[in-house]
């Protein structure tokens, strides 16, 4: 990948930390932070046994350089928006797929699979791209927005109202995945846009982090300690203090302002939208009747079905 020379009045710093809780006995969550670059992954590892972990350290070492095949050898002028959310859906894609097919057969490996989330940061835009859980959010003039939306069962009965917060808490499918890395079927990373300014902060982390500390006290430490390697610190602690369940990695970036004079723009219509019926989601709704017909059991079309609606989100979201 091509080294972001571009002149800005502001610098990326960024650092992360990770910790294996309270609970659990191995981190299977895992980072990259490529300061030349400017890419930054958090993965956190799904499967029994050492799997998990297996396909989370896969994620941060074999991404990046597929993402270097595809964008190391292009020249400035190519590197337009467009081309490069394809490569980053496609490398992920790519990744997926891959993982999937090493784990068929090996021993211990079965079923393995891992959430990314992915930050390039590339001229003043950053590239966001995401499969399952691990969050990204974004701090703006002291405003905390999560900028991507959990790739969950209980995510998907929620934008279909069909389960309230409340039952959310002890639903049984609490903690299910509908999109990660490594999955059996068709692959859609959710892959998105945008400007970053002087003094804006990203986290990047793992549900061991998001489902412990509460949006405002995330958006407190962010606010209260400009330093990256200081806010990771404080974020790890309070995940511990909310119960450390799980496994914790928090990787903070901050636009660090070098000039002043630069404008800062307010926080507005972040959030990703909800998705629209289509015509596309007609379409998958006469295969799903289609499927009444393959014997499969109720539960495992509407399994299915869950994943087959997540899949028609919009690949591309610009975030403004």
């Amino acid at each position: 990948m091509p080294p972001d020379k571009h002149e800005r009045p502001w610098t990326v710093q960024a650092a992360a930390l990770s910790d294996v809780g309270l609970i659990r006995k191995q981190n299977e969550d895992r980072y990259l932070v490529d300061p030349k670059h400017l890419l930054f992954i958090v993965s956190d590892g799904i499967g029994g046994r050492n799997a998990g972990a297996v396909a989370a350290e896969i994620v941060v070492t074999a991404l990046p350089a597929l993402l270097e095949q595809r964008i190391g050898g292009l020249k400035a002028a190519e590197l337009v928006s467009s081309r490069i959310v394809s490569i980053l859906s496609e490398s992920i894609r790519e990744l997926s797929h891959r993982l999937f097919t090493e784990s068929q057969g090996r021993v211990g490996l079965q079923g393995m699979g891992a959430t990314v989330a992915l930050i390039w940061c590339y001229r003043d835009t950053a590239y966001l791209a995401h499969m399952g859980d691990s969050r990204i959010y974004l701090l703006r003039n002291n405003q905390l927005a999560q900028v991507t939306q959990d790739h969950t069962v209980l995510e998907l009965l929620r934008r279909r109202q069909e389960i309230s917060p409340e039952e959310a808490r002890n639903h049984p499918a609490r903690g299910r995945l509908a999109r990660y890395v490594g999955m059996d079927g068709e692959v859609y990373p959710h892959v998105q846009k945008m400007v970053l300014y002087a003094d804006d902060r990203l986290l990047i982390c793992s549900d061991g982090l998001s489902n412990m500390v509460p949006d405002t006290a995330i958006a407190q430490i962010l606010g209260e300690r400009p330093a990256p390697a200081e806010a990771c610190a404080a974020l790890i602690e309070a995940a511990k203090g909310g119960g450390g369940a799980d496994n914790i990695t928090a990787l903070v970036i901050h636009c660090a302002l070098d000039d002043q004079r630069l404008p800062k723009q307010s926080l507005q219509q972040l959030q990703p939208q909800e998705k629209k019926e289509s015509r596309e989601t007609d379409h998958v709704q006469v295969d799903v009747e289609q499927e009444r017909h393959t014997g499969q059991s109720r539960e495992a079309r509407k399994e299915r079905r869950m994943q087959v609606e997540v899949g028609v989100d919009e690949e591309q979201t610009e975030i403004t």
